[in-house]
């Protein structure tokens, strides 16, 4: 090997004890290093830092490559072993610091507070501790990072903000200040934008602290739920803002999610229920069978079906037109916090409040694939492709490849 003989110093490094385990891939091209700081990275020879990987939930104490060098292991204190690609690396490291508290994506110079996504993943919208939106494009490859295209000083947001946006990427929708009505007179606002951040109306909801939000793709139309339980129904195109409000809950409107052809929204509520509401008709069917708060939904591209997430750790499919539920998964480690389905409606992408993701095969009702990352993660949504799936956690964004026997797998079979 050409280095021998010659030392090399790999950098940054802030504690060389925290560092657990070594390996050279067998052309002697790639160096990898892992530790107590629960990552393992990629070096060259020249001591350049090529990536770093997360995932694992404590100390990694190993790490080995294959011998052909196109993808290495890492094994941790989590018990589990983790794969990865090295091929899929990215090309560069992101420039300036890149700690523990922003490994994944050089953009996310804080904290995510909250984040939503569209269902093809072409559109994330996050809100930082710094109280900053940000609209994302993502790549066409997502494991390459993203793009920020538009940013805008959030103001007077609460400790909890309510973000949404249109299933087609279009409108982004948010309250102003989060859950908590204005002290000054007991009004919260939610605002309508599209995403070049031109400001299309803003809403005022009197007396009642707004807790969800979805927003249609035909122009706009926003469904706001309310701590008291109610559905709200707005028509921008009104010349004075009209609203409907309907009964909706017992309890507050804990997620809303538009249809994809936005005929339709999907609420679920702390009784446990879930509610199917025609926009047309502003009528509502109730779904029943969660023994905990429902704390998630996502609807098939088809609209023919949808699938709910409850704090009583099970995620259910339903049938849209007659309500019934076809199936229940359970065996997720905790209460399940969001839920993506493939753009071909065979599996779904499942994150519970242990940091997991695990991915469902719809036709058998088993978990196919699991992995878990060192923070909380927010939303999820799989590509158009249905090949890749993106996460976005209060870290930074992830991006994984779904395979199935080695290849990637085809969302036509």
């Amino acid at each position: 090997m050409s280095s021998v003989g010659r030392a090399v110093s790999l950098r940054p490094i802030e504690n060389s004890r925290s560092v657990r385990a070594v390996a050279v891939s067998d052309d002697g091209t790639l160096l990898a290093t892992a530790g107590v700081d629960e990552t393992a990275t990629l070096w060259n020879l020249e001591g350049e830092r090529l990536v770093t990987v997360t995932g694992h939930v404590g100390t990694v104490n190993g790490v080995a490559f294959a011998h052909d060098g196109s993808w290495f292991v890492t094994a941790g204190d989590d018990e589990t072993i983790k794969i990865w690609d090295t091929a899929a690396r990215p090309a560069q490291e992101p420039p300036g610091d890149t700690g523990p508290g922003n490994r994944e994506n050089p953009a996310f110079t804080a904290t995510a507070r909250v984040a939503a996504i569209t269902p093809n993943g072409s559109r994330l919208v996050t809100l930082h501790t710094t109280e900053e939106l940000r609209i994302w494009a993502p790549h066409a490859e997502p494991l390459a990072g993203l793009t920020d295209y538009f940013r805008e000083q959030a103001h007077g947001y609460g400790d909890a903000a309510v973000l949404a946006l249109s299933p087609d990427g279009a409108f982004v929708a948010r309250c102003a200040d989060g859950r908590r009505t204005t002290s000054a007179n007991g009004t919260s606002y939610a605002y309508v934008s599209d995403v070049n951040g031109r400001w299309h109306r803003n809403f005022p909801h009197y007396e009642v602290t707004i807790t969800a939000l979805a927003v249609a793709p035909n122009r706009a139309k926003l469904v706001v739920g309310g701590m008291d339980g109610t559905v709200t129904f707005w028509d921008p195109r009104e010349e004075t803002v009209a609203a409907l409000s309907r009964p909706g809950h017992t309890g507050p409107v804990t997620v809303a999610t538009m249809a994809p052809d936005g005929t339709w929204v999907a609420t679920g509520g702390q009784d446990k229920k879930v509610k199917l509401w025609d926009m047309a008709t502003r009528r509502a069917t109730t779904l029943t069978g969660h023994t905990g708060t429902v704390t998630a939904i996502a609807i098939a591209p088809d609209c023919t079906w949808l699938a709910t997430g409850s704090e009583d750790t099970t995620t259910r499919i339903w049938d849209r037109a007659t309500g019934t539920c076809m199936a229940t998964l359970t065996g997720h480690a905790g209460p399940v916090t969001a839920v993506a389905i493939s753009p071909d409606g065979n599996r779904l992408a499942v994150l519970n409040s242990s940091r997991t993701l695990q991915i469902w095969d719809r036709a058998t009702r088993e978990a196919v694939a699991l992995t878990r990352t060192e923070a909380p993660l927010l939303t999820c949504a799989w590509t158009g492709d249905g090949r890749d799936l993106t996460a976005c956690g209060s870290r930074g964004l992830y991006g994984y490849r779904f395979r199935t026997h080695g290849t990637a797998a085809d969302p036509a079979s």
